[in-house]
């Protein structure tokens, strides 16, 4: 029950995630409910309890089970609020009734874990906007350093930012101002109808990079004449955003793609800086190599790879001993047969890479991510060790606890497009660091051992 006020606005913010697996439904972790919140006795909004957009998760890759989507969460991933505009159901000087019921039908059988709720809200009273005409820029998207956008950074092509109406009268214009530091300022105009705290995501022209001082990565956005008028608070039109800038990559480019098991979920596309497709996949067999040379022009081009299943070229769940499924990988290479790129194989649904050629961009190429995964982590016992090397290599596995006393050795281990499973059941419950050695390159995993 809310005590009634005059003049006064309300907004119900919601964030509520489900945990605990394994009996029946998998509530409340793996199941959606939809519940209903009732203002006075009506029913007048239903909530979806249920994030489908895991295989999105900027936290990527990892372990355990991240690419399935959850009772509104993912793992790594910020906890959205619901937001219930009550304004309209407020009666000033009267009270108001809130009434928000869980989804019915669900009796825990006993097995698996406990199924539970935690739920947080927050009922805000606010008054009439200050301002009729205030516009404000929310995000910077892209370019951007920020952990949440990782997936869509760096970037050279064009730039990504959202903005909202903080004023009374509903925002249908904007020009917006924008560019690197030490670069070109450009500008765009933008043109929409944002009510009263609505945002807009804009994806604004290329950036040109002239002029470009690569020691300062800075990128600034002002937000001008809103609706062609004087904007009444200048407290939030600008907002700055540090980023990286893509590797320059010569002009002619190998790509070595070999498909898994899901052959039929998978597509790439290379694509200009306009977001034209350059060149794109044919039809695709199951685990099979192909090599597709690009002829590329001086700008801005990003590459794109795409499984419609969520679950990239490899994921653990699928493979060996735990399924019958395949990994494939992604390489890109230049006419001297020298490795560029190698993209992550667990990515969910989709992975990318933005570069440029010809450009005054210059900065050292991206370090070949290395072509080993281990899983699963955590583990209950045996640990799969996967890579995908070119030409067969001999690898030295050793484990080590946290105070660097080695617990586990094995030398030489061959591993060629395969896997190895080793048995750590053995030892303690806790945290052990994982170092696979091949030449002169040594990759180090943290191990999570929960039995």
């Amino acid at each position: 029950m809310f005590p009634g006020a005059s003049e006064l606005n309300l907004r119900l913010k919601i964030r509520i995630t489900g945990h605990g697996f394994g009996g029946n439904l998998n509530c409340s972790e793996f199941c959606p409910r939809t519940n209903k919140l009732f203002i006075n006795g009506n029913q007048e909004f239903t909530h979806r309890v249920w994030r489908d957009d895991c295989v999105l998760n900027p936290l990527y890759p990892q372990g355990g089970t991240w690419l399935y989507n959850r009772a509104e969460w993912c793992p790594g991933a910020e906890v959205r609020t619901a937001d219930f505009e009550l304004t309209p159901f407020h009666i000033p000087n009267d009270s108001l009734t809130i009434d928000y019921d869980l989804q019915a039908g669900y009796t825990w059988n006993g097995q698996g874990s406990w199924p539970y709720y935690v739920i947080e809200s927050q009922l805000i009273s606010y008054g009439q906007p200050n301002f009729s005409l205030n516009a404000a820029i929310e995000e910077i998207i892209s370019p951007s350093n920020h952990e949440l956008q990782n997936r869509f950074n760096p970037m050279c092509g064009k730039p990504v930012i959202a903005i909202k109406n903080n004023g009374a009268e509903p925002l249908t214009s904007a020009e917006i101002i924008y560019g690197a530091s030490g670069g070109e300022t450009q500008s765009f105009g933008w043109t929409g109808n944002l009510a009263f705290q609505d945002t807009a995501r804009i994806k604004l022209p290329p950036i040109n990079w002239s002029g470009f001082n690569s020691t300062d990565r800075q990128f600034f956005f002002t937000l001008n004449l809103p609706n062609g008028g004087q904007d009444e608070d200048l407290s939030d039109n600008y907002m700055e955003s540090t980023f990286e800038v893509p590797p320059t990559y010569n002009n002619v480019l190998v790509f070595h793609f070999k498909t898994n098991h899901l052959a039929y979920s998978l597509t790439w596309t290379l694509e200009d800086e306009e977001g034209e497709v350059l060149y794109q996949n044919g039809d695709l067999e199951e685990n099979t190599l192909y090599i597709d040379t690009f002829n590329l022009v001086k700008g801005c081009c990003r590459f794109n790879i795409l499984n419609a299943e969520g679950e990239g070229l490899q994921y653990w769940a699928n493979m060996p001993p735990y399924g019958n499924g395949t990994a494939g990988y992604a390489k890109i290479r230049n006419l001297e047969t020298q490795l560029i790129k190698t993209f992550k194989s667990d990515f969910g649904s989709i992975i990318g890479q933005s570069f440029t050629v010809g450009m005054t961009i210059e900065v050292p190429e991206l370090y070949p991510d290395e072509l080993i995964e281990v899983y699963p982590n955590p583990t209950s016992g045996s640990i799969t060790i996967w890579s995908a090397p070119e030409q067969p290599q001999e690898f030295i596995i050793e484990l080590m606890d946290v105070f660097g006393k080695k617990v586990y050795s094995e030398n030489p281990v061959s591993i060629s497009m395969g896997h190895k499973t080793i048995d750590i059941s053995g030892l303690n419950n806790g945290i052990y660091l994982m170092r696979i050695i091949s030449g002169n390159t040594s990759v180090i995993k943290k191990i999570v051992l929960n039995r």
